[in-house]
């Protein structure tokens, strides 16, 4: 009896979390990480009371070994370089990407209905949409006029704001790309999100979410590639291009003065000067990553000690000041060569491309279900692939808690669906 009502209950939570999630981690302030934890403190009772008794597949192995590879790396080369507050406050971050592990188990084992995923992504992308255009208007509700004027952000940062919203976005649009029959309605739906969706992040003015939106539109439109004529791709291009050059052209949104900003940054610091500015700081930065992890391959210098050992830089006069300004060089790559050096690479690698390739099998599978939801892991892995250029992403709690949160949720109902067919074709 009290294990019936511990179910029912357990699926009403995971219901509403996946429901509301996507919207609290954006508009919301603590909103999406209080969802997290919670969610996350219910995965780890069913993983030791329940999951952990259950025998693994392979897949699901090479699954957990990605998550855990990179969480124990992360301890061991913190412990080699020296563990400080710093560091802890990284592995603690990193502790969110290990959650994965009983998310999964949590989501395999007690969400029923893949309809409450797409349902969520949907409003969560309209309503940023519709945050992002009451900001420009009116400024933010939850910051100080002071705070990144004139940037949309939420109840974030502008970059993360565009990150998650980004990911939302192109996550349902190519999970759409997997319907059989579309309709007016269908049609409808993925327009709206894909005008809302490019409109926060374009008003986010987060040149890092800009760079990687083309290429997972492409990936998109590649995908559709047989499921819709020349004439209509061709009309989706040039839709989205008319849409980004109007935003470009309307001074309220920014979009023209953040990217004259940029080419002119550009310029000057090939020129040798305006090192200071957001395009030559990260410059300076990365440089100065790629040298403390030539001076330190292997191991690195450990979690939280980057800044530390640019400033001995700078006072070297290597670089400029802004170079130590962050306790991260802004790249998620280079800031694991600089802190891990090869050891935490190759485990980033791992807990990247193992999934990938796991997403990447199962879309050999004939059922638009599991294709959908593979798809959708596909995009999100490349999403924080590009994300990572520009800004250290698995070093913050909303990137690694987003992403955490579905890459379980999406490996959960891919897997979820394989044991449906494979019971289904036992019972024939």
């Amino acid at each position: 009896m009290f294990g019936s009502v511990f179910d029912k209950v357990v699926e009403k939570i995971v219901l509403f979390s996946v429901i509301l999630f996507p919207l609290l981690i954006v508009l919301v302030k603590s909103g999406g990480t209080t969802v997290f934890g919670l969610t996350a403190i219910l995965s780890l009772v069913v993983f030791f009371t329940r999951a952990i008794k259950l025998k693994f597949s392979r897949e699901e192995k090479l699954f957990f070994y990605s998550c855990l590879v990179f969480f124990l790396m992360s301890i061991l080369v913190s412990y080699i370089g020296g563990i400080d507050k710093r560091a802890w406050t990284s592995i603690g971050r990193i502790l969110n990407l290990l959650l994965a592990i009983p998310l999964y188990f949590l989501f395999k084992m007690y969400l029923k209905t893949i309809n409450a995923v797409w349902y969520g992504l949907f409003f969560a992308v309209v309503m940023c949409g519709l945050a992002a255009i009451y900001e420009m208007n009116f400024g933010s509700y939850y910051h100080s006029k002071e705070f990144m004027v004139g940037r949309a952000k939420g109840a974030t940062h502008p970059i993360l704001f565009a990150d998650m919203t980004l990911s939302m976005t192109t996550m349902l649009l190519i999970a759409m790309t997997t319907i059989k029959e579309w309709n007016r309605k269908l049609a409808l739906i993925a327009i709206v999100t894909t005008g809302f969706g490019v409109l926060a992040v374009i008003l986010s003015q987060s040149r890092g979410a800009w760079v990687i939106m083309p290429v997972l539109f492409l990936m998109i439109l590649w995908q559709c590639r047989t499921r819709i004529s020349i004439k209509l791709m061709s009309a989706s291009l040039i839709s989205l291009s008319i849409l980004i050059v109007a935003l470009y052209l309307i001074p309220a949104t920014g979009l023209q003065k953040r990217l004259d900003t940029t080419f002119n940054n550009v310029q000057k610091y090939s020129e040798g000067t305006n090192k200071g500015s957001s395009i030559g700081s990260r410059f300076e930065m990365w440089q100065a990553a790629l040298v403390i992890f030539k001076d330190n391959p292997i191991v690195g210098v450990g979690w939280g000690d980057y800044k530390e050992e640019a400033k001995k830089l700078v006072d070297a006069k290597k670089f400029h000041p802004a170079a130590a300004s962050w306790n991260n060089p802004h790249n998620q790559y280079l800031s694991v060569m600089a802190s891990g050096g090869l050891m935490l690479s190759v485990a980033l690698l791992m807990f990247i491309f193992i999934p990938m390739y796991l997403f990447r099998r199962s879309l050999l599978i004939d059922d638009s279900h599991i294709k959908s939801c593979a798809l959708a892991g596909i995009i999100l892995i490349v999403a924080y692939m590009g994300y990572a250029l520009s800004e250290s992403i698995f070093e913050r709690s909303i990137p690694t808690t987003f992403y955490a949160f579905y890459l379980a949720l999406f490996f959960a109902l891919v897997n979820q669906r394989k044991e449906t067919i494979l019971s289904e074709a036992n019972d024939i």
